[in-house]
């Protein structure tokens, strides 16, 4: 599930390193120094796509973050905390407080639940993807259930927190 900018990075990271053999591989037939400015803007690209990768990502979390804050109740710290990559769906349990935060901006969820609530969970498990699947569902008919994304290296320990926090 990558999304589009990573998925631009990647095809660009791709490019940058056959244009830079290649630009080798002229400067060394030619004995010119030419394609060096190729060599130098693939680097760029590599180098400067990295880091705005990482900054997307860093204002996705904040934005979840702030999300979460306006509509949880005061005191609300989350043990189990669920989101998926694009910070768009998004589960978070604080079973001292016994309430649940639940995210899920496709449909234009944003709720404050009682833990009694969640009727139960379960995790899909493809071991062919590089994402799984954690689905909580509640005894909310008018929302009964939200599916989100995990990466697979999560997976068990997400699982295993749910366990503590539900049972």
């Amino acid at each position: 599930m990558l999304s589009i900018s990573s998925l631009a990075y990647w095809l660009g990271a791709f490019v940058s390193v056959a244009s830079i053999w290649f630009s080798i591989v002229a400067i060394q037939a030619n004995h010119a120094f030419g394609p060096l400015w190729i060599i130098a803007s693939a680097i760029a690209w590599l180098i400067g796509g990295y880091r705005l990768l990482g900054l997307l990502k860093a204002r996705r979390a904040t934005r979840l973050r702030e999300t979460v804050q306006a509509i949880a109740p005061a005191g609300f710290m989350a043990e189990v905390q669920i989101a998926d990559d694009a910070g768009r769906r998004y589960v978070g349990i604080d079973p001292s407080a016994k309430t649940v935060v639940v995210i899920d901006a496709a449909n234009g969820i944003r709720k404050v639940m009682p833990l009694s609530q969640v009727s139960e969970w379960e995790t899909q498990e493809d071991p062919s993807r590089n994402y799984q699947r954690v689905i909580v569902r509640f005894s909310d008919f008018q929302y009964p259930s939200i599916s989100i994304p995990i990466l697979t290296r999560h997976i068990e320990r997400i699982a295993s927190q749910l366990r503590v926090a539900i049972g």
